[in-house]
């Protein structure tokens, strides 16, 4: 069969199966548009994001390719999300999800993406080196930590609307802040990305001036806090415990690794905590994004000087330092402190699971520096 691009005249034929094949699996109705407003936004540019397969003039099978532009410690990535695919049931059985999923990778490699994450069954996609690491912080707020811990002032929360442009940027803003966050573009892609899976982003506010505050986003139950951003550590808690008010009941939230303050804070005042892999990866270019991310790391913890060289399958041996100031990756012919595959490269270096986990008797090295902290915030699907 023949595997192309999506043409922009196509949106329709694209969404209309995405929306068949996943409904009749679920048994229930999907609206992809309701679903990721992000992406499916009705444009021609939405349907060449998509490759599929034809028999003839028959779409047999579909899969999404969505860059996405990703800010670590200020610098800029490429990311790339491979998913929404689907096979029709009658073309089922003769090996195409394996197909498109292959092209998707290898599409995304070719546009330029550095790595690539997704959700789904890790052992699926495992042969393609995709494997669950990086590392998000989930901790549970109950009421009594914030009878013990109450927030500083009263704050109201306002519902954000799409015509509300003044709060979408003052998010937006806020948002930015982030160390490490995925660029949703202008006012209205950021809106559109705080709508994917049903969420709600709420303004939040002093109620004595009126002066805003941060925001935070609720999923469908809106004890799950999917964000919650403010300027300051102290101000972020004020939100969270006046979320937890409002509501009366337990809420969540998953921080991601970078996000260093609010993690030491809520280690200290949460009901409990657990940390999981942050979202399955791809790693396309171990070197640039392990030397951003081990300076980020330093940014909060005081590192040892050294190098640590590795060799990883398919890719190549790179060497990766840190000098007290500043931290530095290249290819290299050094001798190897390590042999991985790809997926275990990826697991070593970004967790979430200590270095041992992963590779026998690794360097002290190793242990001070690892994992790195790769995150991710899946409301973030393109």
């Amino acid at each position: 069969m023949e595997i192309r691009q999506m043409k922009p005249e196509e949106y329709s034929l694209v969404l209309e199966n995405l929306n068949d094949v996943f409904g009749k699996a679920g048994n229930k109705i999907v609206d992809f548009t309701r679903l990721l407003p992000k992406i499916f936004d009705g444009s021609g540019e939405c349907a060449q994001r998509h490759y599929g397969a034809f028999d003839g003039e028959n779409l047999a099978s579909l899969v999404g390719v969505y860059l996405m532009p990703v800010v670590i410690g200020g610098k800029r990535f490429q990311f790339a999300t491979v998913g929404n695919m689907i096979t029709r049931p009658e073309y089922e059985g003769l090996g195409l999800m394996s197909q498109v999923f292959a092209y998707g990778m290898e599409k995304a490699r070719q546009l330029g993406a550095q790595a690539v994450r997704l959700g789904g069954a890790r052992h699926r996609y495992e042969r393609f080196d995709v494997t669950p690491a990086g590392s998000s912080h989930h901790f549970v707020i109950s009421p009594k930590c914030v009878k013990y811990h109450p927030p500083g002032c009263t704050i109201g929360f306002t519902l954000i609307e799409e015509e509300d442009l003044e709060a979408i940027r003052f998010a937006r803003q806020v948002y930015e802040t982030s160390s490490f966050y995925v660029d949703r573009g202008d006012e209205q892609g950021f809106f559109r990305s705080l709508c994917n899976y049903a969420g709600k982003a709420y303004l939040a506010y002093r109620m004595e001036t009126g002066e805003k505050l941060g925001y935070v986003l609720a999923g469908q139950n809106e004890s799950q806090v999917i964000e919650c951003h403010a300027p300051e550590p102290e101000a972020f808690w004020d939100l969270l415990a006046s979320w937890q008010k409002r509501l009366g009941s337990d809420i969540t939230i998953d921080l991601p690794a970078a996000e260093v303050d609010l993690c030491r804070m809520l280690a200290y005042r949460a009901e409990s905590f657990s940390v999981a892999p942050a979202s399955s990866f791809a790693v396309f270019d171990y070197v640039a994004l392990s030397c951003s991310l081990l300076e980020l790391k330093a940014r909060h913890t005081c590192l040892p000087a050294g190098k640590l060289v590795l060799d990883i399958a398919g890719y190549g041996r790179f060497r990766l330092a840190y000098d007290g100031k500043q931290a530095t990756a290249e290819l290299t012919q050094e001798a190897a402190d390590v042999s991985l595959s790809q997926i275990e490269a990826t697991r070593f270096l970004f967790g979430p699971l200590p270095p041992e986990f992963t590779a026998p008797n690794p360097q002290a090295l190793a242990n001070a520096w690892l994992p790195l902290p790769l995150s991710w915030c899946n409301q973030d699907r393109g």
